[in-house]
């Protein structure tokens, strides 16, 4: 039997996939499917300051809160106050600057084809 927090996790996980395999498809779009450093630079600026910063750090916030909250809307609106905003968000985005520069300085140069299972290994 499945859990409900493992059957969380998964729904989670391929919601993030989707969005990721749009982003990356997005970019190939808009910058191109080339190793050049324009785009290179382009896909990184785009990805770090842009969707992680913006989208990913708020979305991964609230769902981990939701999960930690039990899943109980309750709880839920009791802990997204101020704390979330002025300092898990922060904090993740930061933290996330730490970690994938390196991650996408090798995403981004790889073939789009295989740009979404590298991906799929940092995050593992």
């Amino acid at each position: 039997m499945v859990s409900g927090e493992t059957l969380y996790r998964q729904l989670f996980r391929g919601v993030k996939g989707i969005e990721v395999d749009l982003c990356y498809r997005l970019q190939s779009f808009w910058f191109g499917n080339g190793n050049d450093i324009n785009a290179f630079l382009m896909k990184t600026i785009v990805d770090q300051f842009g969707s992680a910063a913006l989208w990913a750090a708020t979305r991964l916030t609230i769902a981990y809160s939701w999960k930690d909250s039990g899943f109980c809307w309750h709880e839920f609106r009791r802990v997204c106050n101020r704390q979330p905003f002025t300092r898990k968000i922060p904090v993740g985005v930061i933290s996330n600057w730490l970690i994938w520069p390196p991650s996408v300085s090798i995403i981004y140069f790889m073939p789009p084809a295989l740009q979404l299972p590298l991906f799929n290994l940092v995050v593992s």
